[in-house]
Formats: structure tokens, C-alpha cells, sequence
């Protein structure tokens, strides 16, 4: 499997690779030796994720001669906010780590952002920091109940709408192979909107503009997800959030309806929701992150494989 090669040159050279393939973990503490990253390594990840790799992962850094200390938080979305990361920057300060150390995290979306943000304003300030190597291991994936494994699949199936078509149509005729988690539909899929995302942060690494893209039904989505109280999973909620652009895309004569009812039947198919009991309001979307001032930023596709960024007031 190819290593894809995230280009960040600026003042700074923050480009990383990232490696995709089955136990490439293995090669963790060799490459970490080699490139000189940390002294010792500070493993964050959630209380489900601790529970199946975490012990394993510190004792396997341990027993080829590196330092390492495992810390975890309670798992969900629940957990992504500042207190979570005040308990982990206490518990490494405890434990003696500085900013010579080296934050690894175990896991996916929270742990990675929560990790992310962690290392970036651990005894400095900062507020983008990238890593310096992302590992993908589609092993791990073998843990995933079906539930889970849909919920990542919302994403993926996100960038074939926004940026690849041909990527829309694998997942289409290739859904049994994917659930059944097959290597070769797996690390194309992965490999696929890796390379898209890659793309899209060389060129807009601090989301200026270009990046905002990726918010393709997450504009609905959060403000859902917000509403039930974080019980829906955050690919469920996208998925319906990504329904909801595509009906006002269509409203607005920017998207095809048989598009639209393309891109609805996939989601269906790969057993996402594709309706909410209570739709956001105006007020609820006014609550989302990615919002500016009043101004909604509701990311619409034109046809499969593109989309724009459409400004919307709220008043």
C-alpha cells in the first residue's frame, strides 16, 4: 500500500506521511527510533479503545526499548472538551512528560482530535499542530461491530459526493466486499479519501475556504446530533445531515433529483438513516461550529463528485 505524502510546506515543513496497511503498527517503534520523535510517548486514547489495544500498544513500545505511558478518557463525543484534556495534561505532568515527549493517539475522531489538540497546547500554545506520521492499520477494523463500521462508511461515502465519483460508484456496486471487510475494496476506499482529503489540506491546511468542503452534511448533521443528545452516532447523523443539503440543493436547482436520489439510496443501502424525527431549526444551526457570525456556510453538491459552498444568513 502506498504512503500518501501530505505536502504542508510553509516557513515550517509540517508535511507526514501516511502509512496504509495490514500490521503496519509493527513498524511503530522502529520508525519512531528512526525519526527521532519524542523522548518518551504519551498513548491517549478512550475507554473502549484502552480496553482492546492500549495495554498491548504500551507494552509492545516497552518491550523494544522505548518509554511509553497510556492514558485514557471516557469514550464519545461526550468527552471532547477542555476538561478532558486539562485530566490528561495533569495525569502527563504527573507522569513527567515535557515538551521534548511525543503525544501518539490511539484511535479514531475524538481521541484524534482530543490528542491532536492536546499536543499542540501542551506546555506551549498552539492551535494547529500536525502529526508527524499517521499509521492506518485496516486490521483494527476487524473489532468494529456493523454499526460502527457504517458510521465511518458516512464519511467515505462524503467524499465520493463532494470530490469523486468513480469513488460514489465503487462503494455502490462494492458494498457486500466493504462490510465484509474485504482487503482489497477496504484499502481502496481508505487509500481513495485519503488522497482526496490530503489534497484538499495542502491547499487550504487552516480551512480558510477550499476546506469547508469537508463539511458536506455536517452543517445539519452536528445540530442533529446535538439534539439527541450525542446518542446518534456522528456518521448517522451526517448521513441524514447530507439528505437535508441535498433536498436544499435541489430546491435551489443546483443538484439533480435523480442525483439526490442516488446519493439517498446508497446511504440507505449501507443501513444509515436517511430521516429525522425533528429537523434543526434555524436557531439550532446557529449553534454550529462551523458557522461565522450568522452566516451558515451549507456545503451543496452540484452532481456526484462535486459540490460548492453555498452562504446562507440566518436571521
Amino acid at each position: 500500500m502506498p504512503t500518501i505524502k501530505v505536502k504542508l510546506r510553509k516557513k515550517q515543513d509540517t508535511s507526514y506521511g501516511i502509512i496504509i496497511s495490514g500490521n503496519c503498527t509493527d513498524n511503530l517503534p522502529e520508525y519512531l527510533k528512526k525519526q527521532k520523535i519524542g523522548d518518551k510517548y504519551a498513548i491517549i486514547t478512550d475507554s473502549k479503545v484502552k480496553k482492546i489495544y492500549g495495554g498491548s500498544l504500551k507494552k509492545y513500545l516497552r518491550k523494544n526499548g522505548l518509554i511509553a505511558e497510556l492514558f485514557a478518557f471516557s469514550e464519545g463525543e461526550k468527552s471532547k472538551n477542555i476538561s478532558t484534556v486539562e485530566k490528561l495534561s495533569e495525569e502527563m505532568i504527573e507522569k513527567g512528560f515535557n515538551r521534548k515527549d511525543a503525544v501518539i493517539a490511539l484511535g479514531g475522531g475524538v481521541v484524534g482530535d482530543t490528542a491532536g489538540f492536546l499536543a499542540s497546547i501542551y506546555m506551549r500554545v498552539g492551535t494547529f499542530y500536525q502529526p508527524k506520521a499517521v499509521f492506518m492499520d485496516p486490521k483494527y477494523l476487524k473489532t468494529l461491530s456493523r454499526n460502527q463500521i457504517r458510521n465511518g462508511l458516512a464519511e467515505i461515502i462524503k467524499y465520493g459526493v463532494i470530490m469523486d465519483k468513480n469513488l460514489f460508484t465503487f462503494i455502490e456496486q462494492n458494498l457486500n466486499k466493504i462490510f465484509e471487510l474485504k482487503t482489497g475494496a477496504i484499502e481502496k476506499i481508505i487509500t481513495r479519501s485519503v488522497k482526496i482529503k490530503a489534497a484538499i489540506v495542502e491547499k487550504d491546511e487552516k480551512e480558510s475556504k477550499l476546506r469547508m468542503i469537508l463539511n458536506y452534511g455536517h452543517t445539519y448533521g452536528h445540530a442533529i446530533e446535538k439534539l439527541s443528545g450525542y446518542k446518534l452516532p456522528h456518521g448517522y447523523a451526517i448521513s441524514i445531515g447530507m439528505v437535508i443539503a441535498n433536498e436544499i440543493a435541489v430546491k435551489k436547482g443546483l443538484l439533480k433529483e435523480q442525483d439526490s436520489e442516488r446519493i439517498k439510496n446508497l446511504l440507505k443501502k449501507a443501513g444509515l438513516p436517511v430521516t429525522t424525527m425533528k429537523k434543526p431549526t434555524k436557531k439550532d444551526l446557529l449553534s454550529d461550529k462551523k458557522r461565522y457570525g450568522n452566516i451558515l456556510n451549507l456545503i451543496l453538491p452540484t452532481t456526484i463528485g462535486k459540490a460548492k459552498i453555498y452562504q446562507e444568513k440566518c436571521q
